[in-house]
């Protein structure tokens, strides 16, 4: 009896443990991340290659059932399949399927046109066919294209299909008008030159494995996919981010837009701009060569004198070429908005009511606002590189001048703003520092720590040495890896550890950082841990050297 009670208690500690051992998965035609290999009839793709590790780590026998999206469904409904892969987690689905907990991909939607289709505003799909696929979340939900449209109030046919590669073949073939579809399948199509990329951009969502809400089995499947799903995304040599090498990312190629005739006409002006700059300071490093020369006789401090002035001119070269690509690059986003919403209000004008009409200037007005922070930081680099930017100190209380630039700093609803200061700091404390550069230092370490920070807190403060006050702005975002602290301060640079997140900015931030804490004498440092924060330290003098001091207390 005692021997049964033992088996018996064994057996029910390690039947949950038993009792997956096969999965059955239901995949549609979505390449890159998932499809069907028509040579091996296989699954193929990211989710392939991370299901298939799942179930060889797992000791789990994955088998793999093909359809279309809709007959995916209708299966998992059934409970003929026991997971479906690459499905949007959202509100409306939850009647009837329960997702995992860990995000698998971040997906956005794109609109695609046929190549022939020139397409500059919303406005052009007007009373026109849009392929859209059936059941699809960037069909019909909340965010989807019909809101898209709708909330421009214009009017569109639209025309379902059952998968993305049918409704993209009949864009190509000129069948319809244009067709949504996810951002991967539909770039493909795009890079093979079948078919448009609109800029139109919408509805990112997280896609992630889904159940039944009948599968008995429900919380223990999700419970190993969490697992090694999350396990995975830890580990940046783990098969999640080869198959983002291999599939997705090995994919993109960035494209310039041909649509574009009015940026086209403005990043002109702002070429033209920049060369006459150019003109300008290659013509005053020509007369100081001139003054050099007939001042100093001996050829050879002729000759350093002319090497030191050939390479200013080829530092000066480099400004500009850095210049021209990031301008065309950053530019693109504010400029199609101001653009796109004062179409919208300079043609139906009469037609929108004042709550929207407001939502439309807000939106031009931030996205001039954007712009112009582009451009401030451009010239600003230019004045760096070129060497003319000037240094002026003034005799400060840094106290008061901390506590009021925290105090002014538009701060973002979803984190937390704290100064750290510590009580023992001497409060009337004043120091002499340039500190209109000072606060462009500390502003661009607060706007970075902002960007990559989605929830949490962001701290500034300082600590005062003998002869030195070291400020830092901590925060508690994605953080940097250690290879990549050494690139950071270079200009045109961004460093992203999550290679789904997307984000803006002309990478010249820190790079500015750099520079203008060196003009102060100083120097600058990061701490960071990845997933946990980073912390920027400047150590900057009390008393910058060499400079005339204006008292201003």
């Amino acid at each position: 009896m005692k021997r049964f009670c033992l088996v018996l208690s064994i057996f029910i500690v390690f039947l949950p443990l038993l009792a997956i051992s096969e999965l059955t998965v239901g995949f549609y035609d979505n390449p890159p991340k998932i499809f069907e290999d028509k040579l091996s009839g296989q699954a193929a793709g990211f989710w392939a290659d991370i299901t298939n590790q799942i179930g060889k780590d797992a000791d789990i026998n994955i088998k793999w059932v093909f359809g279309t999206w809709p007959q995916c469904l209708e299966r998992l409904y059934s409970g003929e399949i026991d997971v479906m892969i690459d499905v949007a987690d959202i509100a409306s689905r939850k009647d009837n399927i329960i997702f995992t907990k860990e995000m698998v991909y971040l997906s956005w939607s794109t609109i695609y046109t046929h190549k022939k289709n020139d397409v500059n505003s919303l406005l052009d799909f007007s009373n026109t066919s849009i392929g859209v696929l059936s059941g699809s979340v960037n069909y019909d939900q909340k965010g989807g294209v019909v809101d898209l449209f709708r909330s421009f109030d214009i009017n569109v046919n639209f025309k379902e299909f059952s998968s993305y590669t049918d409704l993209l073949d009949a864009v190509a073939e000129g069948r319809i008008y244009a067709g949504v579809a996810s951002k991967d399948i539909g770039d493909m199509y795009s890079r093979s030159g079948r078919i448009n990329t609109t800029p139109f951009w919408f509805q990112p969502i997280h896609l992630k494995y889904a159940l039944s809400v009948n599968n008995p089995k429900a919380d223990e499947t999700i419970a190993l996919l969490d697992k090694y799903i999350a396990s995975y995304k830890k580990d940046i040599n783990s098969i999640y981010y080869r198959a983002i090498d291999k599939h997705i990312d090995k994919q993109k190629v960035k494209y310039f837009p041909e649509w574009a005739i009015i940026l086209l006409a403005i990043l002109s002006i702002l070429i033209i701009i920049f060369y006459l700059f150019n003109r300008i300071l290659a013509a005053k490093v020509r007369v100081q060569t001139r003054d050099l020369t007939k001042e100093i006789t001996e050829r050879k401090v002729t000759q350093h004198k002319l090497e030191q002035t050939m390479k200013k001119l080829e530092g000066l070269n480099k400004v500009k070429d850095n210049f021209l690509r990031s301008v065309s690059h950053e530019l693109l986003t504010p400029l199609n908005a101001i653009l796109g919403f004062s179409d919208v209000l300079l043609t139906k004008d009469h037609e929108i009511n004042p709550e929207l009409r407001r939502e439309y200037v807000i939106t031009i007005k931030n996205s001039g606002t954007k712009l112009l922070k582009i451009v401030n930081d451009m010239i600003d680099a230019t004045l760096i590189n070129s060497k003319l930017m000037s240094i002026t100190s003034e005799k400060i209380n840094i106290y008061d001048w901390v506590l009021k630039l925290f105090n002014s700093y538009p701060k973002a609803d979803n984190l937390k703003y704290s100064l750290q200061i510590n009580n023992a700091v001497d409060r009337s404390l004043k120091i002499n520092s340039d500190f209109d550069k000072l606060r462009k230092i500390l502003i661009h370490l607060m706007d970075n720590a902002s960007k990559f920070t989605e929830k949490g807190e962001i701290s500034l403060g300082y600590t005062i040495n003998s002869d030195t006050i070291t400020f830092f702005v901590k925060d508690t975002g994605i953080g940097i890896s250690a290879k990549n602290k050494e690139i950071i301060f270079q200009g045109f640079t961004q460093v992203q550890n999550d290679k789904n997140r997307f984000s803006e900015g002309s990478g010249l931030g820190l790079a500015i950082v750099y520079a203008l804490v060196t003009s102060l004498q100083g120097k600058i440092w990061v701490e960071s841990t990845i997933n946990k924060g980073s912390t920027f330290y400047i150590q900057l003098p009390k008393n910058l050297a060499n400079q005339s001091i204006n008292d201003g207390s």
